[in-house]
This record gives C-alpha cells, sequence and structure tokens, in this order.
C-alpha cells in the first residue's frame, strides 16, 4: 500500500503516519522502500489492526 491509500484507510494526515511509524509503542508496520518510496505490506497492515482492536476491547 502507498502512503496515500495509508492516508485515505484511517482519514489521517502523513504527519499522523510518521508519528505512528515513529513509536515503537504503537506497533505501527515500517515500510518497505521501493524505488525510494515507501510502500506497506497490507498484510503487516491487517495484523497491526486486528492487535489495535484487541487492545481495544481489553481496555
Amino acid at each position: 500500500m502507498t502512503g496515500p491509500q495509508i492516508k485515505a484507510r484511517y482519514g489521517c494526515s502523513y504527519q499522523t503516519i510518521w508519528r505512528w511509524m515513529n513509536n515503537p509503542e504503537m506497533g505501527f508496520p515500517q515500510p518497505l522502500k521501493i524505488n525510494n518510496r515507501n510502500r506497506f505490506d497490507l498484510d503487516e497492515i491487517e495484523a497491526f489492526e486486528r492487535r489495535q482492536k484487541t487492545a481495544a476491547v481489553a481496555a
């Protein structure tokens, strides 16, 4: 997934995505660099979403 796709998926800004990527406690997947552009693995994004949902239910 591209940065714009991530932005649209979560309805957030690029700054928010950057903060998530740089916050180890958040556990947001790190992007792969392909042709000097960030790409996110869909499986890792979906695993992140499952972890967030599980944490929300447990809270």
